[in-house]
């Protein structure tokens, strides 16, 4: 590892942090809305946390060596993760709205991804550059990226209840996709042999398709719940 900053590196980097960034404020965004309103800004605060927690220790490890074992820990707590904020995401499509309980998945969702993203983009950060200060740039352009975008979609959906339909769909599909890539970058530690992964490109064209379909039934669902309530009530016999 060296220490020297090639902008064209930097600029590489940090484009490609942002791209990490997208299908992921998905899934935390969907896990933050996942509950009632009053409770957004505890999953919020779980976010930050984890990334917080979660850059240091991808900092540790690009200084002081890979760690295996903190590598297979974080891993398996982002799968965790997402198979949280999944299962809140699919709640709230099936209920039409958050609970309590849903909120505390999105919440444990949130502190999990937070620890475990920085340190899902480290590997191929260095391997797409030799320097640690680009490394370590991009991982904190990558956090915020993450925070900007993840804040963006909770004020779309604060504006538009039916977004919250698109977004749980969304969250939930981008959140089975990435645990399925997640899922074998482990094995392929495990088994020290190349297993491949789902490229982003199209992880991000299926998120989109899912927020648009989800968007829709939302606005049916939406359509319904107020036509409902402006019905005159049925006269009593």
């Amino acid at each position: 590892m060296s220490f020297d900053l090639d902008p064209s590196e930097l600029l590489n980097g940090a484009l490609t942090a942002v791209l990490f960034a997208l299908p992921v404020a998905f899934v935390v965004a969907a896990a933050v809305t996942s509950g009632p309103r009053e409770l957004w800004n505890r999953s919020g605060l779980a976010l930050g946390i984890g990334l917080i927690a979660g850059l240091l220790l991808a900092v540790v490890r690009a200084f002081a060596g890979p760690f295996p074992l903190v590598t297979a820990l974080t891993g398996a707590g982002m799968v965790l993760g997402l198979l949280c904020a999944a299962a809140a995401a699919i709640a709230v499509v099936v209920l039409g709205e958050g609970r309590t309980w849903t909120a505390a998945l999105g919440t444990a969702a949130c502190l999990l991804i937070g620890i475990g993203e920085p340190g899902r983009i480290l590997a191929p950060m260095l391997v797409l550059t030799d320097s640690i200060l680009v490394v370590l740039a991009s991982l904190i352009v990558e956090g915020m990226a993450l925070a900007a975008l993840v804040g963006f979609l909770m004020a779309a959906t604060g504006q538009a209840r039916a977004l919250q339909t698109g977004l749980a769909v969304a969250g939930a599909v981008a959140a089975l996709l990435l645990t399925a890539d997640v899922s074998l970058g482990l094995l392929e530690q495990a088994l020290s042999r190349t297993v491949g992964d789902i490229p982003d490109l199209p992880i991000l064209i299926t998120i989109l398709i899912a927020l648009v379909i989800g968007g829709i039934l939302g606005g049916i669902r939406e359509y319904r719940r107020v036509d409902r309530a402006r019905r005159p009530e049925h006269l009593s016999r």
